[in-house]
């Protein structure tokens, strides 16, 4: 798990003031902070035997409900193209989290 501490740290930011998922909150799509916890996400690493810790989980389920949520609010961004990236972070993060 120390290995994604620098990742995990940015996905956490994230949600913070200034955050990606903070300023889409109040309705704006910030492409270089949205490519930034995708890249961070994607380059999250577990072993089969690996402990995921909750707080992580956590984080990353939400996501995709939150982006969902958001999508008929978002004022700087094409409808079609913001389903498009949703789609993207949720490929995302299933690669890392796995599929049932």
């Amino acid at each position: 798990m120390d290995l994604n501490f620098q990742e995990i740290k940015i996905i956490e930011e994230s949600w913070d003031e200034e955050g990606f998922f903070y300023k889409l909150r109040y309705r704006i799509f910030d492409r270089e902070l949205f490519n930034r916890v995708c890249t961070a996400i994607s380059k999250l690493s577990f072993s089969e035997t690996d402990i995921i810790e909750r707080d992580l989980i956590r984080l990353l389920w939400f996501i995709p409900v939150f982006m969902t949520r958001q999508r008929d609010y978002v004022e700087n961004i094409d409808q079609k193209e913001y389903d498009s990236l949703c789609e993207k972070i949720i490929d995302i993060i299933a690669g890392v989290l796995g599929y049932p």
